[in-house]
């Protein structure tokens, strides 16, 4: 069962009962204030034992690969407010502080990886 919602992310009410969640290639657009805000807001509408899955073009920690996120990272520089590609660890950083658990990447493809976490 997959169920849409309109809505502002950052200030309409998500709902809850989740227990799947999946922010994909939204958190480019955003901010890290914004993007933990988001994450937050995921962890509360959702049920203990749920998982998050947070896909976008991801950078490794050296914040040149893979190749296509990092030019993807200056396009965000370019056209957004205060967007911009995030590593690895950034993701799991904000997962971690909004109280999950058992991050782990997945690389989809090239250009696509998720981290996963486990709202404990």
């Amino acid at each position: 069962r997959i169920e849409l919602i309109a809505g502002d992310y950052l200030k309409d009410d998500l709902g809850s009962g989740y227990d799947l969640v999946l922010v994909s290639n939204i958190i480019h657009s955003l901010g890290e204030k914004e993007n933990f805000l988001l994450i937050q807001r995921c962890f509360d509408s959702m049920l203990p034992g749920g998982k998050i899955l947070v896909k976008d073009f991801l950078l490794d920690e050296n914040r040149t690969s893979p190749p296509m996120a990092s030019i993807f990272a200056v396009n965000m520089l370019t056209g957004t407010a205060s967007g911009g590609c995030y590593t690895v660890s950034q993701i799991k950083k904000w997962l971690e502080s909004a109280g999950f658990r058992d991050e782990k990447l997945v690389d989809i493809s090239p250009q696509a990886r998720m981290v996963v976490g486990v709202k404990v």
